[in-house]
């Protein structure tokens, strides 16, 4: 159950940022545990979780190319799909 979690925050660190990402990997963490789980030990997990965000986050912002977010590699993605759209549009 811990590695959903995981791969939670970090989709939530991509893509709605970092606030929404801890948030997401703490609560998580704290509601799954005091539900499901007994004893302390596993609320630091909901550490770990926060970390996991931040990590993912300065990943995102320290290596765009890796992730291909660069703002000139994103406008001809778009670019590209709008002309494909366009054509096929014009074939139909």
């Amino acid at each position: 159950m811990k590695h959903t979690h995981t791969i939670l925050t970090i989709t939530i660190t991509l893509v709605c940022g970092l606030l929404w990402g801890m948030l997401c990997g703490a609560m998580t963490n704290i509601i799954s545990h005091t539900i499901f789980e007994f004893g302390w030990g596993g609320y630091l997990f909901a550490l770990c979780s926060i970390a996991t965000a931040l990590i993912t986050w300065l990943f995102m912002r320290l290596f765009p190319n890796v992730l291909d977010l660069r703002p000139e590699t994103l406008n001809a993605k778009n670019q590209a799909e709008t002309a494909v759209s366009k054509s096929v549009k014009t074939i139909n």
